[in-house]
């Protein structure tokens, strides 16, 4: 890729790598109000992809760089840096502690404090082949004050601080790193998929008062769980929608395309069925909810017998089992981590496969408890369905850019004024010193 046109300082570009489609959104930021506007676009199917992880390198470079390129002809910028999601199967996450005696005769917790007891936190033993992806503060504790979000100028002898760790394996990692020095663009950061799209889709009350967000993939399903505030669990488990893909076409033999497109056709109707008109007999009635259920098979493959099925049948009998299974999956995590009961705010689903007919039903009964679909709101830009459960993760890797350029822009205006830096987002509490402990 050869870049003729210099990005931008304020140029975020996030690329969302899916086993379906490659998702590249480009955003700049107000200098004045610092909010973001999507500026170009590029999406392509996904190739070299498979459960969310590289298989075939070359073909992923290739994917990964028209859909750049897609974006950067329409916004007329070419990227030079970028941001990436990271998912697969090879992603687990644990929660880890680290104590520290407090450095200054004061006792006033600095900064410094702070970087060693996440150093002391994250020191723990991996295997050679998996390496750290997302570490998070979850909550520190000053001497026997638990539960504090920012202890910096807070006075104690003892700091304590318990993080999230993400880990993943790093051949996958070093794939990625690869595929983006192939086509030319350096790394800004890797985010896992499930924690890039709850920023955008999780509102602070939900949070704290318990929820899940589950992204909802073609062959992966992501999930993370905030407990009190905080990140407590991180997974993924090895199925997606295009398990119901597959299930449609061994039920209908319309091939697989046929399958999809019969899948959003589906979800799509869901919901659109009218009452009984005042002008309308109960037998036209009848007819008329016949023939909205008629599925036309020969729509898709003119010579297939039978030609007609009913759509409530195969969304009962094929889709919602298949649903069941994924979410029941989810809920055997949580009971397994006994949290199943501590998610007050239900469940949030984004991803390419959160608006699948009948998903909100089964998610509801299958994880019994309150289900949303997640929609990134208040995001501008050059396409006008960016409010979509499919974009949260792309746009929480912007939302991750933006959080991280306004800390830096915050500790080095801090450092100019000879203030101590200040923290105002779940990025920004730890500041610099997250990013100092960030492979």
């Amino acid at each position: 890729m050869i870049h003729k046109n210099r990005a931008p300082n304020d140029l975020i570009t996030a690329i969302d790598l899916g086993s379906s489609r490659c998702l590249t959104l480009m955003a700049t930021r107000d200098g004045q109000s610092g909010e973001m506007r999507v500026v170009g676009v590029g999406n392509v199917p996904s190739r070299g992809i498979r459960r969310a992880t590289i298989i075939n390198l070359e073909e992923a470079i290739k994917t990964v760089e028209q859909s750049v390129a897609m974006a950067e002809k329409i916004c007329g910028i070419n990227a030079e840096s970028v941001y990436m999601n990271v998912g697969g199967q090879h992603i687990s996450s644990l929660n880890s502690n680290g104590v520290v005696v407090v450095a200054d005769s004061n006792n006033e917790i600095t900064e410094s404090d702070v970087d060693r007891a996440i150093e002391a936190a994250r020191a723990i033993s991996l295997p050679a082949d998996r390496e750290i992806l997302n570490l998070t503060p979850r909550f520190y504790t000053v001497d026997s004050q638990e539960g504090v979000r920012d202890p910096l100028r807070m006075v104690g002898v003892r700091l304590e601080t318990d993080i999230h760790l993400i880990t993943c394996s790093s051949s996958a990692l070093r794939n990625l790193e690869k595929t983006l020095n192939d086509v030319d663009l350096d790394k800004d950061g890797f985010v896992f998929s499930g924690f890039a799209a709850s920023e955008v889709v999780l509102t602070e009350a939900e949070k704290e008062a318990g929820v899940i967000c589950i992204d909802l993939g073609a062959d992966t399903t992501s999930y993370c769980v905030f407990v009190d505030g905080a990140i407590l669990l991180s997974g993924v488990i090895p199925i997606g929608a295009r398990y119901v893909t597959q299930d449609i076409n061994a039920y209908t033999h319309v091939g697989l395309e046929n399958a999809e497109k019969i899948k959003i056709s589906l979800s799509e109707e869901e919901g659109e069925i009218e009452p009984q008109r005042p002008d309308e007999s109960r037998e036209e009635y009848r007819r008329r909810l016949k023939q909205l259920d008629t599925l036309n098979l020969s729509d898709y493959e003119p010579n297939i017998k039978p030609s007609t099925m009913s759509k409530a049948n195969l969304i009962r009998a094929v889709i919602m089992p298949r649903l069941k299974e994924i979410f029941g999956l989810i809920a055997q995590e949580l009971k397994k981590n006994k949290i199943n009961d501590k998610l007050g705010a239900g469940a949030v689903i984004v991803g390419g496969g959160a608006k699948t007919v009948g998903l909100v039903e089964v998610a509801t009964r299958a994880l019994n408890m309150q289900v949303r679909l997640g929609v990134p709101n208040g995001t501008q830009g050059v396409v006008r369905h960016l409010n979509d459960p499919a974009y949260a993760t792309a746009i929480g890797l912007l939302t991750f850019a933006l959080k991280e350029q306004a800390s830096d822009e915050t500790d080095s205006s801090n450092k100019k004024n000879g203030k101590e830096p200040t923290f105002d987002n779940i990025f920004g509490k730890i500041g610099r010193s997250l990013k100092k402990f960030m492979p």
